[in-house]
């Protein structure tokens, strides 16, 4: 037994064990060994310290060493070092519970039985390691455990800043859309109530002619406001939905800012407040689609006059650039907060919301303002005048470069002639006109009889198409929603008539279903144009003056 204490002993030191077992193994024959003892924690024989303490093929390796303390011997073939590598495996139960496996070789009996007496005497030792190391374990688990702890802890914190950011949000969010809607009740039954008001005093009659033109006023300019908001909110929704799309060309800006500066004339006048433009000539064009850019003039115009006071100033100022074309509008009004500054340009978001405050609107001009012109590739901020008192709005657009002989787009001023004096002539054109609003079929039949139509009309989809069958008419225009059966029906039932029975009549659908969807819809169903209402005389004439020669052309 001598021979073999050597290596035993080697085996007790377990920083060396690994290689104290190889020479061991080799010693007795075998190409490598392996000592499983008892875990007293876990309730299983598992590899000793010092020892590989993952083995390939853990469920043959926890089969086999269970065998072996039940049985006291066990053969088996098993993965080792790695699973392509299989060895002759020679297992002994040892006292006190361990095992000892030979690996490989040819291991020699008596050198066996040497190393099997020998080696319960370091029984004691592998369980105190193991203590050690489960201990150490336990100790590092426990650090490990308070670290995680502490991040969970962190991570808890993290979350519920952010839930209570996000709740801050939600409230703020939800304050917005009440204010919103409480602005936008308001500005809509503001102008409703002088349309209502000034219709009924018109209608009891015995009013002089200065009263009538008055209200007849009053009724247009609250009308058009109506219109604007809900053009406003119309942007707004397809912003939202990314579908709003620019016409764009090269425009010159001079002639924009001065065909707003017309349109906003009148209300300027009315606070006495002094428009001031100064127009740097030759600036060049920007490539851009004019009305949209209008609309930013418009819109800032508008601002910058609703919030000078009576007598005050206003300035708008056309600079070339290197690269760009600049649009400044100043006013010398009370200027913007400082801390609603940041927001100027969000929507739903005013400077005074409350019930008494001095200017109307929804929050929107702004808004869009933003938009169209990043849409534009530019840019556009607000600051306060520096030395006084008043806001300032700058708007850059890039420079368009024309090439020789290029068109640029000018718009119409507002001084330009009644709608029908260059109205068309829809002499000897027999239009059909299917709806169920009496005020509408009225408007329509007075628009295009001013200007020579042959005006026919029907109460509902049913009577349309009776009526279409019998009269022939040159133009349908036909509403959408109607009780009973909408527009839709009708020009699918219109389109699935012979060309002799009317089939093919060129049809516009006059709707207040006005957005992209909408227009694709009608257009689907067989309608040849999609007019979405409020519609002004000019452009139904025009409408009305297309379809027939369309059909003539036909």
């Amino acid at each position: 037994m001598g021979t073999v204490l050597p290596f035993v002993a080697e085996l007790a030191d377990l920083e060396r064990r690994t290689a104290a077992a190889k020479m061991l193994a080799e010693h007795v024959g075998a190409k490598d060994l392996l000592i499983f003892a008892p875990d007293e924690e876990v309730g299983a024989l598992l590899p000793a310290p010092g020892f590989p303490q993952t083995l390939p093929g853990g469920r043959e390796w926890r089969e086999f060493v269970r065998r072996c303390a039940q049985e006291g011997r066990a053969q088996a073939e098993l993965p080792y070092p790695d699973v392509a590598t299989v060895l002759p495996a020679s297992g002994i139960a040892l006292r006190g519970g361990a095992v000892l496996v030979l690996l490989g070789g040819r291991p020699r009996d008596e050198l066996v039985a040497q190393a099997v007496e020998a080696l319960p005497l370091l029984a004691a030792a592998f369980r105190a390691e193991r203590k050690a190391t489960a201990g150490a374990g336990h100790a590092a688990a426990a650090v490990a455990s308070t670290r995680q702890s502490e991040k969970l802890v962190a991570r808890l914190t993290q979350l519920q800043g952010e839930l209570q950011a996000a709740l801050r949000e939600l409230n703020e969010a939800s304050r917005l859309k009440d204010e919103f809607l409480a602005t936008l009740s308001h500005e809509l039954r503001t102008p409703l109530n002088a349309i209502i008001g000034w219709a009924h005093v018109l209608q009891a009659g015995n009013l002089d002619r200065e009263t009538t033109a008055k209200a007849i006023e009053t009724i247009r300019r609250s009308a058009q406001s109506q219109n604007q908001l809900i053009s406003d909110m119309l942007d707004v929704s397809r912003i939202v939905a990314g579908k709003l799309r620019l016409e764009v060309r090269p425009v010159e800006l001079a002639p924009i800012i001065d065909a707003t500066l017309d349109t906003v004339r009148p209300a300027a006048v009315a606070k006495a407040v002094n428009l001031v433009h100064e127009m740097e000539p030759a600036a060049g064009p920007v490539l851009g689609d004019p009305d949209r850019i209008q609309q930013v003039v418009w819109n800032l115009l508008s601002n910058a006059i609703k919030f000078t006071p009576t007598g005050g100033r206003v300035r708008v100022a056309l600079t070339a650039l290197a690269s760009d074309l600049e649009v400044t509008v100043e006013d010398d009004g009370p200027g913007i907060d400082p801390e609603f500054l940041p927001h100027v340009f969000d929507r739903f978001r005013q400077a005074d919301s409350s019930p008494s405050r001095s200017h109307g609107g929804l929050g929107l001009g702004l808004a869009i303002v933003r938009h169209l012109v990043e849409l534009h590739g530019g840019s556009v901020r607000a600051h306060n005048r520096e030395g006084g008192k008043g806001a300032v709005f700058s708007v850059r657009l890039p420079r368009h470069r024309l090439p020789a002989g290029g068109d640029v787009a000018h718009p119409e001023g507002a001084g330009s002639p009644s709608w029908i004096d260059d109205a068309p002539s829809l002499a000897g054109v027999r239009v059909l006109v299917v709806d169920d609003e009496e005020d509408a079929r009225e408007l329509v039949t007075t628009i295009l009889t001013r200007c020579g139509a042959e005006v026919v009309v029907a109460h509902s989809a049913s009577e349309g198409l009776a009526t279409l069958q019998r009269r022939r008419p040159d133009v349908l225009l036909s509403d959408i929603e109607m009780p009973d059966e909408d527009g839709y029906s009708l020009i699918r039932k219109v389109r699935s008539l012979s060309g002799e029975r009317g089939g093919l009549v060129p049809a516009a659908a006059l709707t207040a279903y006005a957005s992209t969807h909408d227009r694709a819809k009608a257009l689907a169903a067989g309608f040849d144009i999609h007019v979405p209402k409020p519609v002004h005389p000019a452009e139904l004439v025009a409408v009305v003056a297309s379809l027939r020669a369309s059909k003539l052309r036909g």
